[in-house]
């Protein structure tokens, strides 16, 4: 059926590329999205085409509290958060600062004001990576389909605790989620 085969060119060269994992050069860009649905992103490299390529889609519904506790902002920043710990064993060993486009513009408040304990705990948790902070308008966010139809996701498949290790016995089965 079309959604099959959708599913299938968005999972094939030249669509989802194989990333570059020279540690100087080649930075990553991770795309973000939050709503009271779900979390998205997109991790994604600049290609021989020098146009961005995806090189992995995830997404996940909000849990109970999620929706009934956080803001807007708790959301995106949980959206950041998530991403960040998923798309980990990608981003820890670059030598160049990854960019983070998100369509929240009030993030560099976030990331520069005094908060409750949950958004604290949320900003030390990033300080470990290296990257810039870029403005992408709500309209051109293509992670805002993923946050806003978000699939479940098995327990203990991408939550919020890092994964150590992307590469293990089960990133088939993992991938077919990403998917």
């Amino acid at each position: 059926d079309s959604f099959t085969q959708l599913k299938k060119a968005l999972c094939e060269c030249p669509i989802l590329a194989i990333p570059d994992l020279t540690p100087t050069e080649n930075p990553f860009y991770v795309i973000t999205d939050a709503s009271k649905e779900g979390l998205g992103a997109i991790l994604l490299q600049k290609g021989k085409d020098n146009k961005l390529h995806p090189i992995s889609y995830i997404s996940r519904m909000t849990d109970d509290k999620e929706k009934r506790r956080y803001t807007t902002y708790q959301l995106e920043m949980a959206a950041i958060i998530w991403s960040l710990q998923v798309f980990k064993p990608y981003l820890r060993y670059k030598q160049v600062p990854f960019v983070l486009r998100t369509d929240c513009q009030s993030l560099c408040w976030l990331l520069n004001s005094e908060h409750d304990a949950q958004i604290k705990k949320w900003i030390l948790g990033i300080t470990e990576f290296d990257f810039t902070i870029e403005y992408l308008r709500g309209v051109d966010n293509p992670s805002d389909v993923l946050s806003r139809f978000p699939l479940p996701v098995p327990e203990g498949y991408f939550r919020e605790e890092p994964m150590d290790n992307l590469y293990c016995e089960d990133h088939g089965k993992m991938m077919q989620y990403i998917i």
